[in-house]
């Protein structure tokens, strides 16, 4: 999944959350922690790929 997946995938689903993202500042937050464990992820997997 790439980023601009991400993001319309975040947003379309925030909007089943909303007292999980009630200002803007908590859906960042949100956002920027989901994303980062997604990276992780990501690099992980390619580390033990090769």
């Amino acid at each position: 999944m790439n980023v601009m997946d991400y993001n319309h995938k975040f947003n379309s689903l925030a909007r089943y959350a909303p007292d999980i993202v009630l200002t803007v500042r908590a859906k960042v937050h949100c956002y920027v922690d989901c994303l980062v464990d997604h990276l992780i992820r990501e690099l992980k997997g390619s580390i033990y790929i090769g």
